[in-house]
């Protein structure tokens, strides 16, 4: 793996990280509010096991990359990285070409005893769906900002479908929330991003640490 690549995927997992050891929110220092609403971290989201298959599956990406790239030839600074350019400094893959597309990887495995549970899950919104005021019903939620509009997709479990009961206004989509509803292992497939959950929203707050 070149260095830009593995660059591009120690980013990945550092954002992944950001939120691990931060999941806990208003509310839940009572015994009560413990059991009525989890508050989950988004590694809660991956069956046992995944973080390794996800490791394999990004190598297994990475050498058919760097294959298909030897075998068209392509120059060494072609070899940058499948997301072109992050920041602005790093890509040297031609803008449109067939290396120009990172999918996303992952699979739909999910945790089944989270199924109907209702928890509360820091993450960003991933607007895609607005009524006539500017207003979401349904949206994307990942685990860091930037996930399926300036990076690839992270895999489906990492993506939450979000489905609300009436439509809100998000008046920036630069900070995180907490999503607070009924968590169902029920995927949904999105332009933007494939996910393996969906979350029936109940609130949506500003995320304080």
């Amino acid at each position: 793996m070149n260095l830009q690549l593995l660059a591009f995927s120690l980013f990945v997992v550092a954002e992944l990280a950001g939120f691990r050891g931060a999941a806990s929110g208003p509310g839940e220092g009572s015994a009560a509010s413990q059991q009525a609403v989890r508050v989950l971290e988004w590694d809660d989201l991956l069956p046992e096991g995944e973080e390794d298959r996800l490791d394999r599956m990004y190598a297994d990406y990475y050498r058919e990359l760097e294959r298909r790239m030897k075998g068209s030839q392509a120059p060494l600074s072609s070899a940058a990285g499948p997301i072109g350019n992050i920041g602005g400094s790093i890509g040297g893959i031609e803008e449109g070409s067939s290396f120009d597309v990172m999918p996303q990887i992952g699979t739909y495995d999910t945790v089944s005893e989270l199924d109907g549970r209702t928890v509360r899950l820091p993450g960003f919104v991933v607007p895609f769906d607005f009524d006539a005021k500017g207003r979401l019903r349904n949206f994307l939620f990942v685990p860091y900002f930037g996930a399926c509009i300036h990076t690839p997709p992270p895999p489906p479990n990492q993506i939450v479908y979000v489905e609300g009961e009436t439509s809100i206004s998000v008046d920036d989509i630069w900070v995180p929330y907490w999503a607070e509803g009924v968590l169902h292992a029920k995927r949904n497939e999105n332009d933007i991003g494939n996910a393996a959950y969906t979350l029936v929203l109940r609130k949506l707050e500003p995320y304080e640490g």
